[in-house]
């Protein structure tokens, strides 16, 4: 736990928001009412909690903002190893489960990230754990502690469709089982389907359905929806069902996931008996609710951070399957204690996989796209603000660019008023826009831009225009531009 809270907070202040935390962060500070007229495509319920910790005092907005994702993605690891015992795990593969949870890149980063999906994880852990409490705690349990967690599970039920898009893909499942195993012995399982049923459709008839179908989320995920929305033959099925598994283990596991598919298989395998039906569920049950989400349209998978959700259930096989071979292994050498090993090796690769994450953030930065989503993005846009103010004459023309606009406009806080700010939504294509912009300088001009755009065609856009270009300041991941009509 100790290993795990360090990866997640350390230097967490000095982590600007970058272009999609700076948009869910002004999207925050923006009133409810006007947040319903203009859906975006976050939940409606975490917006609403974000502002109120983004409310709380002494606290800088990069860590008051991210402290309901970062207290999810921390308490995801108790509930996790609650869950693993009341799936009948052995005490290793908890421990082994509960380290590879606290290194895994993905884990850490959306623990630190302005995004729902360490609540999706917390959510996808929380509510198996209570239902399993509820359906097969000791009868002898004291009524104050049934009642309360009773209580939890209707309140997380009724709150995951406003919170959440992924945690509905695991907490309906999780229900209808709970509802079903129960039958009528108790009302507990039949009152949480019905709040979450109810929950939902008023999510779904308010925010879901027309967040689902925004034209410009339509537009950026034309070939996800066009390919995998019409109904087909049962077989048309497997393609989405194969690549739940294929964009989600990539994920989690980078650069080792054939190794961890194989251990998952293994751990099943030896998952004991009684709960290894309940395990193999919550790793399909998900899956299936996935994809028919996807059939229908509502839903993609292109990238894992939006899967997950999947992750408890594939990490538990994972240990599982380290500590089975381990102690495999050094029972076929005439050795005992295997499985020490086996949880030894799952520290090990925890402590390497926070190293890895605590040591990019003091590492000299360099924009790396081929690492977004895993390890943290730094696009330190507030200095270049300031540098800018201080070169520019009041009026001269100003531009910034469409990746770096978003965390201009959380930023500025009314500084450089008059300059022209394009965002991804604003200018989706910004070549005309900044053709228009450098037509109209008469000597001298600046642009703000990120390191990542310097490599894109602007240099040569405003070359031909006849500009000289030149770089004046330079922060973490962001430069400004001075750009110079040639004789």
């Amino acid at each position: 736990m100790t290993v795990a809270i360090v990866a997640r907070v350390a230097w967490l202040w000095t982590k600007p928001f970058w272009r999609d935390e700076a948009w869910v962060a002004r999207l925050a500070g923006q009133p409810l009412d006007r947040l319903l007229q203009d859906l975006h495509p976050v939940p409606l319920g975490f917006l609403a909690a974000v502002k109120a910790t983004g409310a709380l005092p002494f606290l800088p907005p990069e860590v008051s903002l991210r402290l309901l994702p970062l207290v999810a993605g921390v308490l995801a690891l108790p509930v996790l190893a609650a869950l693993a015992r009341r799936l009948g795990a052995s005490a290793w593969t908890i421990i082994a489960a509960l380290w590879v949870t606290a290194g895994l890149p993905a884990l850490v980063y959306y623990s630190r990230e302005l995004k729902p999906y360490s609540l999706d994880l917390l959510l996808a852990v929380l509510v198996p754990c209570l239902a399993l409490e509820a359906v097969d705690g000791a009868p002898g349990a004291r009524p104050a502690r049934r009642r309360a967690l009773g209580a939890a599970l209707v309140g997380c039920a009724m709150a995951t469709p406003w919170v959440s898009f992924g945690g509905n893909f695991v907490v309906g499942p999780t229900l209808a089982w709970m509802t079903w195993r129960c039958g009528r012995r108790s009302a507990l399982p039949w009152t949480a389907a019905a709040f979450f049923a109810l929950s939902f459709a008023a999510a779904y008839g308010t925010v879901l359905g027309p967040q689902s179908e925004l034209p410009r989320l339509q537009e950026t995920w034309r070939e996800e929806v066009s390919v995998e929305t019409s109904w087909a033959p049962l077989v048309r099925a497997a393609t989405p069902v194969w690549r739940y598994f294929a964009v989600s283990l990539p994920y989690l596991f980078p650069g080792v996931w054939p190794v961890a598919a194989l251990l998952a298989v293994v751990g099943l395998w030896a998952w004991p008996r009684p709960h290894r039906s309940l395990l193999a569920g919550l790793c399909l049950a998900p899956a299936a609710a996935t994809v028919a989400a996807v059939l229908l349209g509502r839903y993609v998978m292109n990238h894992g951070r939006l899967l997950l959700f999947a992750a408890p259930p594939i990490v538990l096989m994972v240990a599982a399957g380290l500590v089975h071979l381990a102690g495999l292994a050094a029972r076929l050498g005439g050795r005992s204690g295997g499985q020490r090993v086996g949880a030894a090796t799952a520290a090990i690769a925890g402590l390497v996989w926070s190293g890895q994450s605590v040591a990019h953030r003091v590492r000299p930065y360099h924009n790396d796209v081929r690492r977004y989503f895993l390890f943290d993005v730094r696009h330190d846009v507030e200095p270049i603000i300031g540098e800018a103010a201080r070169r520019a004459a009041p009026g001269a023309p100003l531009m910034v660019s469409r990746y770096a606009g978003e965390p201009f406009l959380f930023y500025a806080r009314g500084r450089l008023p008059g300059a022209l700010v394009c965002t991804r939504r604003t200018c989706p294509d910004d070549g005309p826009v900044l053709q228009g912009w450098l037509r109209g300088i008469r000597d001298r001009g600046f642009m703000i831009l990120l390191e990542e755009e310097e490599r894109s065609g602007l240099r040569n856009t405003a070359r031909l225009e006849g500009f000289k270009v030149r770089t004046v300041a330079a922060a973490p991941g962001v430069r400004l531009w001075e750009l110079t009509r040639s004789p």
